[in-house]
């Protein structure tokens, strides 16, 4: 849906919570580990200079330290400076084996970027 949109630039929020896995009207199975880096690109496209995104994933496969790799390397390839980058875990009442649990299902992040005009030219 973000592809579709026709805009770019302007949402001052951008929250992406995409299911794991969905079918497509054709038929086509869509798998998030395969989609994650086009969805986070249609993301940035979409958002505000100075905006702020709140991505999700629900994917065992996906760990926290790629989804912030994948965050950071989009934000250089669309010349965004990260004002915060925070990871987000679910409260202890939760079940899980600690922060670090490679079976919990939720990796998320937060992250806010300075406006464009502030960016340094490489």
């Amino acid at each position: 849906a973000l592809g579709r949109t026709g805009r770019t630039g302007g949402f001052d929020l951008v929250i992406c919570d995409p299911p794991t896995s969905s079918i497509s009207p054709s038929g086509t199975r869509r798998v998030l580990q395969q989609q994650l880096p086009d969805l986070v690109d249609a993301a940035f496209r979409v958002l505000a200079d100075d905006g702020s995104m709140l991505l999700a994933v629900h994917d065992r496969s996906i760990s926290s330290t790629h989804l912030v790799d994948l965050v950071r390397s989009m934000a250089t390839k669309h010349r965004r400076v990260l004002r915060f980058l925070e990871p987000i875990f679910p409260d202890d009442d939760v079940p899980h084996r600690g922060t670090n649990d490679p079976l919990l299902p939720l990796r998320a992040v937060a992250l806010g970027f300075e406006k464009k005009s502030e960016v340094p030219d490489p």
